[in-house]
């Protein structure tokens, strides 16, 4: 057979021809048929989308693939219910007890187990919340102390900014009073904001470095270094401080990072012994 012959037979194939072909690779086989039967999966699923009806329960868990689903009413439809889910779960959350919240914790069901999570979590944001805006009302600083209190035993980190902000209400705190309160007062009323931000510890460490960078109150230097000292320990206190110091370019605050570096104390030289004073024991 010619050359010319040869290249007719795919366009006129002859039973000899069939046995001269190469034979189809098997994967290739299996990659079209996984192919087909996507493209037919995927096709029923869209009819599907289209003809689901629509539900109004709400889905209060698990995830609905209608979210995703390439019409735009089914995925506006999905979208809506699951708002509807998230808002109801979030007033179920709001409205438990805190007992009932506290009996879900060893429930059974994994569901109610999160739900008591979050909802005991909502309620502490919610105290916190009251008790930053006892702080930013016009009572007396002498009554606030007693929130500033509250937010220190809470951790609260949110709390951070306003308490550095008020470091000075440590002046309006109180003596300690009668012996059933002595220990309480001196512990935590005696200077109540500098108390609460050594009981948040470490949030509290970077709005009081960012404080000394802008104080020019050697007192309020002095204090918040202190601070950052009874939080994390001298040595990294220093570290942190002369870290500050390199990445600073204005040079008041490189005055003032230096000033609270003063503060500090200088390590004591390293004691070498003399070998020759050494006897052998």
């Amino acid at each position: 057979m010619t050359d010319a012959c040869a290249t007719r037979d795919h366009d006129n194939p002859t039973p000899g021809s069939f046995m001269r072909r190469k034979p189809v690779h098997p994967v290739r086989c299996v990659s079209l048929l996984i192919i087909f039967l996507l493209m037919i999966s995927f096709k029923t699923q869209s009819q599907n989308a289209v003809e689901r009806p629509t539900s109004d329960k709400p889905m209060s868990h698990g995830f609905d693939p209608d979210l995703f689903s390439t019409n735009p009413v089914v995925r506006n439809e999905a979208a809506q219910r699951w708002g509807a889910a998230i808002a109801a779960d979030n007033s179920m959350r709001s409205n438990m007890p805190q007992e009932k919240a506290l009996e879900l914790l060893v429930s059974t069901n994994r569901s109610e187990r999160l739900n008591a999570v979050l909802s005991l979590d909502d309620k502490r944001d919610v105290l916190i919340q009251k008790l930053l805006a006892i702080l930013k009302s016009t009572n007396a600083d002498s009554e606030k102390v007693y929130a500033v209190v509250v937010l220190g035993r809470y951790r609260s980190s949110e709390a951070v900014p306003i308490l550095v902000q008020h470091l000075a209400w440590d002046a309006a705190g109180t003596s300690p009073g009668g012996s059933m309160t002595a220990r309480f007062e001196i512990s935590a009323l005696s200077s109540p904001v500098s108390i609460a931000l050594w009981d948040i510890g470490s949030p509290a460490v970077p709005a009081l470095l960012e404080k000394i960078a802008e104080t020019d109150d050697r007192n309020m230097t002095r204090k918040c270094v202190g601070l950052c000292r009874s939080i994390e320990g001298l040595e990294v206190t220093q570290f942190r401080l002369q870290g500050l110091l390199q990445t600073t370019t204005d040079q008041k605050k490189k005055g003032r990072i230096q000033a609270a570096l003063d503060f500090l104390p200088k390590p004591s030289p390293p004691i070498h012994a003399d070998v020759n004073d050494q006897g052998l024991r």
